[in-house]
């Protein structure tokens, strides 16, 4: 009745009705008193709509409330989440290795944390440090690997592709006064031990802070970064497909305004867009 307050009973219907009831009184049909009842009869089936109309605006207002809030209550707790320091300090304290900026890392698939290269004020960093990520316990690998130092360049973990690690570009001047020079080289190591070069001259211009990331597929991609020409960045794309020996354009121009040092998302297998990648 909620939905349809004019359903009542016909007049005629409620007439035939009382004159059932008063054929063994010999009474008439009061047609007032019929006219009365079933007005009375439309205004509770209007009040009982409304008030139904009321609960069920308030029970959707809840509803909404709680599909907007629990996922944001969610993040908020993530994001704001107790952190457990596992090593700390610097110029070699508690994690083993010097104080340093513009670094690459990585998390490869039997749970090592790599740190690699870098650069503190006075000097870039040529080294290779594993640990974990449960104790701190970082130890060094290399201590001058084969690309030499550098900072600012992307270092990717092929999970697809067995967890091999792939090195790309960055800076090998830049600090205490050296001026800037961009690289494009690629190197791959499958544990950061041995370290051996793809190519020392990738097509694309060499670059530093750049967006580096597979697809899921070991399909290898650069995007933006800077060049030391102009200080907006770039807004290209490059892809390479045999683990970043020969390298092709997907776009010079991205929609996106040149760039450096942004964020690189590619979301997961599993994921309701597995591969899409998102620039922030």
């Amino acid at each position: 009745f909620c939905f349809h307050p004019d359903e009542v009973l016909k007049r005629e219907d409620l007439i035939k009705q009382m004159e059932e009831l008063n054929k063994s009184k010999a009474k008439t049909v009061n047609l007032d008193l019929v006219d009365e009842q079933l007005r009375q009869d439309r205004e509770r089936r209007v009040m009982a709509k409304a008030v139904w109309r009321r609960r069920w605006a308030v029970l959707c207002c809840c509803f909404c409330i709680v599909l907007i809030a629990a996922p944001a209550a969610l993040i908020v707790y993530f994001a704001m989440g107790s952190w457990t320091a596992v090593c700390y300090g610097s110029e070699g304290g508690a994690c083993g290795f010097e104080a340093r900026a513009d670094f690459g890392v990585a998390y490869t698939p039997d749970g090592r944390v790599l740190v690699v290269a870098g650069r503190d004020g006075t000097r870039n960093f040529g080294d290779v440090w594993e640990g974990s990520p449960v104790d701190g316990n970082f130890k060094l690998v290399l201590a001058d690997a084969p690309f030499g130092a550098r900072h600012g360049h992307a270092l990717l973990c092929d999970v697809a592709g067995g967890g091999r690690l792939f090195l790309l570009g960055g800076d090998a001047g830049g600090v205490n006064g050296d001026s800037i020079r961009p690289l494009r080289d690629v190197w791959v190591s499958e544990t950061g031990a041995g370290w051996k070069l793809q190519t020392s001259s990738a097509p694309w211009v060499g670059r530093k802070y750049m967006g580096a990331a597979f697809d899921g597929a070991s399909h290898m991609f650069v995007i933006g970064g800077f060049d030391n020409h102009g200080a907006g960045g770039l807004n290209d794309v490059w892809r390479s497909d045999d683990e970043g020996i020969t390298w092709s354009i997907v776009s010079w121009v991205a929609p996106w305004s040149g760039r450096h040092s942004h964020g690189l998302v590619v979301l997961p297998a599993g994921s309701t867009a597995p591969g899409r990648m998102y620039i922030l």
